[in-house]
């Protein structure tokens, strides 16, 4: 019987020194002589505090996606002797230069950020908007001008890039809805979506902007189940309450006066960031649900969205982690990737671990097992644009298996379909902790520290064709496979979009984390034990991991099969992310092109070049990439990657990130 393979140590190591244009060495195989243009890469890289990945103090390690995102591009030359370099550099919002100089200890440490489980906050200034999820390309209409580039988050705006330099050029948007603390501190959270999308037909990127309420926060836990039944008007005592267990910065009088004045002088100083208000509007979350658009140039619309059904403001219950446009039709998924007390919290007691343990075991608890779907139509959000002021747009819910990414394909003149993912017990909210245990009875390694819990079922991909008029599904196919242990990130052509979205997606490729003994943990498996829509039983699922565990995989599925139709399986230790489809100028349809993935090996990262036509046959190169590219997560492909014309930044807007002079001379 073979002993479970240890998942790639490369993954949990990253550097924040930025590459410029250095070369990638051949490792295997060849350059194909046709491959061109520019992927762009998102990875996570540690705080402001750690230096990089892993964490210095082990103690304070949270979650590896909580942490400033690098964009990595790799630029290919086409010809006789093709070629690749990679250049790399953080995002920076204005919430960056304020980590940054708070950090130091003099004289404002007190006021500095921490980190909180998947959150980096701070008492006086607010949320850390780390933008190091997803990218979405910007191309111009007609063409002509350069395609523009946004890096997006699930707690904040997106975050405009300069695809040439990757220099950091603007937060989109100034009238984001806080959360909560609105006018208590200069960044309050703000809720959105890692995956806005743009229309390049209509010239509109599509977001959301919601908040949840306290009571929706910790209905779900178990300590507060029994709350459940108590009125709203014991919103605000039960969200002190919450906030003090780590849902927010709690801030008691004193320190509450201290953050507005800090606050209100930061807006004095550098213009609002968000809409102006004049007094604060508390520091209780409440329930709302907007859907953004954007064109490009000046503010945001935020148009509320209303339940059909019920005639009052449409509900998140768990979280927004992804939207989809189709030509009539704009598509809201409340994904469960789930918003909850536990994951706003990192090992607060490591000198009592007891306690610790009881901690977690109260506040954890399950994501949802089913996910709504809220359907808008387009002309209805064009009536209310036309209106001139933020008027209400209607939309009915399709409740959905749990799912937490799903494309749709543009055309919908057979009705919307679409694709999803769903990870049945693959709780990409709940990472491995300090002293978590294998299934083996062994503490987890050290390097897996912060790394993604690991899968406690077989995944599921679903294929759905939901009738507007009905309003319901009307065809349904789900495909479990042993080859989707632990699905995760996607790739197919045209996404996201350097140009029209795709009208009909016939291939997908996505790729499988696998199932690993380091992070299949026994407080994960328990968590997970008594899941509603499980597939496999739990103890097969053991014997499984005891005897390897299952590899990680890249999968194409023919949609209209609805079948896996290629795959190449890894060896054993290795893995990898950020699947991206680029195209082949001398090959059509979708799967006329390559697949690039970032892999990862015990000792090195590295970059994969697949035929997309051809998986099995296995990479056609590998590249060895010279920094340390660690946790990856969601790319882009743009044929050119042209400098964005723009104007002098106004160092009084908030939303234009200020030089390291500017700050510099605000703090003194």
């Amino acid at each position: 019987m073979p002993e479970p393979a240890n998942y790639p140590d490369a993954a949990l190591r990253a550097s924040r020194e930025p590459v410029r244009a250095r070369p990638l060495t051949l490792i295997d195989g060849a350059l194909p002589p046709g491959l061109a243009g520019h992927l762009f890469v998102m990875s996570t890289v540690g705080s402001v505090d750690s230096g990089g990945a892993p964490y210095p103090d082990d103690n304070d390690r949270p979650t590896v996606i909580n942490g400033d995102g690098m964009v990595w591009r790799f630029d290919f030359a086409a010809g006789p002797t093709p070629s690749v370099a990679v250049s790399s550099e953080i995002v920076k919002p204005p919430d960056y230069y304020y980590d940054e100089l708070t950090r130091t200890g003099e004289p404002l440490d007190f006021a500095g950020f921490a980190d909180l489980g998947m959150l980096r906050a701070s008492l006086f200034l607010g949320t850390r908007n780390f933008a190091n999820t997803a990218l979405v390309p910007l191309p111009a209409r007609d063409g002509a001008a350069p395609t523009r580039l946004v890096a997006c988050y699930d707690a904040g705006p997106p975050v405009e890039l300069d695809p040439a330099t990757l220099e950091t050029l603007a937060v989109v948007g100034r009238s984001w809805d806080p959360e909560a603390l609105d006018g208590l501190v200069a960044f309050p959270p703000i809720l959105a979506t890692a995956h806005p999308i743009y229309d390049a037909k209509s010239g509109q990127l599509f977001a959301v902007n919601y908040g949840r309420s306290t009571l929706s926060m910790i209905e779900t836990v178990p300590f507060f189940e029994t709350l459940a039944f108590l009125p709203e008007r014991l919103n605000e005592v039960l969200g002190r309450l919450a906030a003090a267990l780590g849902k927010a910065p709690f801030v008691p009088t004193l320190a509450s006066a201290a953050s507005r004045a800090m606050s209100w002088a930061t807006h004095a100083a550098r213009g609002a960031r968000c809409r102006p208000s004049a007094e604060p509007a508390g520091v209780v979350p409440k329930d709302f649900l907007d859907l953004v658009v954007w064109t490009g140039e000046g503010d945001i619309t935020r148009l509320p969205v209303i339940d059909m059904a019920t005639g009052k403001g449409a509900v998140v219950e768990q979280s927004m982690h992804q939207i989809a446009v189709t030509r009539r039709y704009v598509l809201l998924l409340d994904t469960n990737f789930k918003l909850r007390f536990d994951q706003f919290y990192n090992n607060p007691f490591p000198w009592v671990p007891a306690f610790e343990r009881l901690l977690r075991t109260s506040l954890a608890s399950q994501q949802g097992a089913t996910s709504n779907l809220w359907v808008i139509r387009r002309d209805a959000v064009d009536h209310a644009l036309a209106s001139g002021h933020n008027r209400a747009v209607p939309a009915f819910k399709v409740p959905l298996l749990g799912a937490v990414h799903f494309l749709a394909d543009y055309d919908d003149d057979d009705g919307i379909r679409i694709q999803c993912a769903h990870g049945n017990a693959l709780d990409i909210a709940e990472w491995v902790r300090k002293d978590d245990q294998r299934l083996s009875g062994t503490t987890v390694r050290t390097p897996m520290h912060g790394m993604v819990a690991g899968a406690v079922d077989v995944s599921q991909l679903g294929d759905y064709t939901i009738d507007p008029l009905e309003r319901r599904v009307v065809r349904a196919r789900r495909l479990a496979d042993d080859r989707l242990w632990g699905i995760a990130l996607y790739a197919a052509r045209g996404v996201p979009a350097w140009g029209e979205l795709p009208a009909r997606m016939r291939h997908v490729f996505w790729f499988s984390t696998g199932l690993w003994e380091d992070t299949y943990t026994l407080f994960i498996r328990a968590l997970y034990a008594h899941y509603p829509e499980r597939l496999i039983p739990l103890d097969h699922i053991d014997r499984l991991v005891a005897r390897g565990g299952r590899p990680s995989t890249l999968v194409c599925v023919d949609t209209d099969a609805m079948s896996i139709t290629d795959t190449y399986t890894f060896a054993r230790g290795v893995s990898l992310s950020s699947p991206q489809f680029v195209p082949d100028p001398d090959r059509s349809g979708d799967r006329g092109g390559w697949i690039t993935a970032v892999v990862w090996t015990a000792d090195a990262s590295e970059l994969w070049i697949f035929d997309a036509a051809a998986l099995a046959q296995g990479p056609l190169a590998r590249l060895a990439v010279p920094a340390t590219l660690g946790f990856s997560l969601h790319s882009a492909w743009l044929p050119d990657a042209s400098p964005v014309p723009r104007a002098a930044p106004d160092p009084l807007r908030a939303d234009t990130p200020p030089s390291p002079e500017e700050v510099l001379r605000d703090r003194l």
